[in-house]
């Protein structure tokens, strides 16, 4: 924050505690800025300003600023739409939002609010006691029915789309999204280590976003309804074998091109769909009459590889018309 004086002549006087820098009786109080100061925000304060000038106060000048401290937890995993996955304790399958701790210690998260309302931040609250886990998540079901269990909200979420929101126990916003239409069975949330939102094709509650060892994660733009084509993995990941991904929908006998990468990435391109990988190379291949192909990465026999996550995405040429396919995050065996 850059506090300056206006005018030509006189001195800025600046305080931190919400008084007024012109003490009564007209005396000045708080710090001489002189003709202006630099503040570092680095907590909760009202900052006022007066500028001096021959006795002459001029008008008071306030900022208020709320800093909520860094934490290690986020909305992780939303499902709006829950017909054939996640069971709650009544055997039913209703709407679900996944809170995850990135921290190696427990997190106490009573007290905190979930809102589909950004403008009603303590919809909901977290009952007392609660904890997020070292690293670990937490399911909340979104059903109105909070007489079934202590993690059941009094909200339901509209897969038409509207809003989502974690927020401290005073009701400042500490994570949430506003979200378009979504698909049923199809969860939105962050890949684990990322910080953009991708539409996740097969829901993982319970666990961090990313694939299970050896195993790989489907996964498409958030803003996106449906990839123009799928790419899914197949088997184990290891050292010295082959991953493989099987190809399917795309514009029988288009030429492919498979970027693979070490880092997502969220970039919509007009006519073609996300771009969901940061490329470090791209190898080319050819879809059958099906609009099928294997693509096979060979895996060196190097330990740096273990329990590394690489990105997969495919684009399919045909003529002049393009697509992109989902993209797969497939993880190496540690």
């Amino acid at each position: 924050l850059r506090i300056e004086r206006a005018g030509q002549t006189g001195r800025v006087y600046v305080t931190f505690d919400g008084s007024d820098p012109r003490a009564e009786g007209g005396a000045a109080r708080g710090h001489d800025a002189g003709t202006g100061m630099d503040v570092n925000v680095t907590a909760s304060m009202v900052v006022r300003a007066r500028t001096l000038d021959n006795n002459e106060w001029s008008a008071l000048h306030e900022l208020s600023f709320t800093v909520v401290p860094t934490l290690p937890i986020e909305i992780h995993e939303v499902v709006t739409d829950n017909e054939t996955g996640l069971l709650d304790e009544a055997g039913e399958r209703e709407d679900w939002i996944e809170i995850w701790n990135k921290s190696p210690l427990p997190f106490p998260i009573g007290g905190y609010h979930l809102s589909d309302n950004f403008r009603q931040p303590t919809k909901w609250r977290f009952p007392a006691g609660t904890v997020v886990p070292p690293g670990g998540t937490i399911i909340v079901f979104a059903d109105e029915q909070p007489s079934q269990g202590p993690l059941h909200a009094s909200f339901k979420l509209s897969k038409d789309g509207e809003e989502i929101g974690l927020f401290d126990p005073a009701g400042n916003l500490i994570d949430g999204r506003q979200f378009g239409p979504q698909l049923t069975d199809v969860a939105f949330g962050r890949l684990a280590g990322g910080t953009g939102w991708f539409a996740l094709l097969d829901p993982t509650p319970g666990r961090p976003n990313r694939p299970a060892p050896c195993g790989h994660i489907p996964y498409a733009g958030a803003g996106l309804l449906r990839p123009g084509f799928s790419l899914r993995g197949e088997g184990t990941v290891m050292p010295s074998e082959r991953m493989t991904l099987r190809l399917a929908d795309a514009a029988p006998n288009s030429a492919l091109g498979f970027a693979i990468g070490l880092e997502p990435a969220s970039m919509d391109i007009a006519m073609l769909g996300t771009v969901l990988v940061t490329p470090a190379f791209v190898l080319p291949g050819v879809a059958d009459a099906e609009g099928k192909a294997t693509f096979v990465l060979p895996l060196p026999n190097n330990p740096a590889l273990r329990d590394l996550t690489i990105y997969t995405q495919a684009l399919a040429v045909s003529g002049t018309t393009g697509a992109l396919s989902a993209a797969v995050a497939s993880r190496v065996c540690p």
